[in-house]
């Protein structure tokens, strides 16, 4: 099953036993949307962050850390 058909509770236990990493997962996503953004013009603004800190859980899921909850937000347009 590739990463963007998962639930979100099956891309966690994915993450969590590190079948999948984070990092994986966010340029998944980050794909996704790059194929899609120039026909359908929906995001004003990606955070480019989010590669840098998928990666810093990566990190510390190789140290045994827990992860903090998932959090997803959209932000309305005026």
């Amino acid at each position: 099953m590739e990463i963007l058909e998962l639930t979100a509770c099956q891309l966690a236990q994915a993450i969590a036993a590190r079948k999948i990493s984070v990092r994986d997962a966010a340029f998944a996503v980050f794909e996704k949307i790059a194929r899609a953004e120039l026909q359908i013009g929906a995001f004003s603004y990606l955070n480019e962050k989010a590669l840098t800190q998928a990666k810093e859980l990566d990190e510390q899921l190789l140290n045994r850390a827990e992860l903090p909850p998932p959090v997803s937000y959209t932000q309305p347009t005026p």
